[in-house]
């Protein structure tokens, strides 16, 4: 059985636990506050000659502005019922990961290609170690891709775990009809 080795600097199998903790605070902060040229455009101008759509996008960037302007409060439990609740069902109907995919559209082709130009996971680790080290002075597309850099490597830890107790499962099974056998006889 494998333990989790838990040392002094906090760090949990190599992974600091209070950067952990705090890194999707610090996804949300970006990602919340980033605007398009387009958005920004859109978060300036109410005209009355808006369409629908465009009155509905500039309440979408509206809101998640004053959701970015209420984060900190909100991780410190410093709001009121009202603006609690405002963010709390933000962020039950946005989940993170959907969450910054959907604000990069059309980015995630490149930030796959850069991943996996570092061939191996050694060489993406080590870049996220680089990268979170200066979060908050990464422009959107590298955190972007750090993001997903994150994503893939706990998807392939994932996917590993989960293979390892597939071959655990299968040669515990393979163990057990072999001793049922030999004490047995053929079954």
């Amino acid at each position: 059985m494998e333990t989790i080795k838990i040392d002094e600097n906090m760090k949990v199998g190599g992974i600091n636990t209070t950067e952990a903790q705090n890194y999707p605070d610090k996804v949300w902060k970006k990602f919340l506050a980033y605007l398009t040229p387009k958005e920004a455009m859109l978060s300036c101008s109410l005209s009355n000659s808006s369409s629908i759509e465009e009155m509905k996008e500039i309440a979408s960037i509206r809101e998640r502005l004053r959701v970015a302007s209420l984060l900190d409060d909100y991780i410190k439990g410093n709001l009121n019922d009202k603006d609690f609740n405002f963010v709390k069902s933000f962020f039950d109907r946005n989940k993170l990961r959907g969450f910054v995919r959907e604000r990069m559209d059309g980015q995630l082709i490149s930030a796959i290609s850069f991943i996996s130009s570092m061939k191996t996971e050694e060489n993406i680790s080590n870049y996220i170690d680089v990268k979170e080290k200066d979060y908050d002075k990464l422009d959107i597309n590298e955190a972007y891709i750090l993001f997903e850099a994150k994503e893939y490597l706990y998807e392939k830890r994932v996917i590993k775990s989960n293979q390892d107790l597939y071959d655990r499962k299968a040669k515990e099974e393979s163990d057990l009809h072999r001793h049922l056998i030999r004490d047995y006889g053929r079954i």
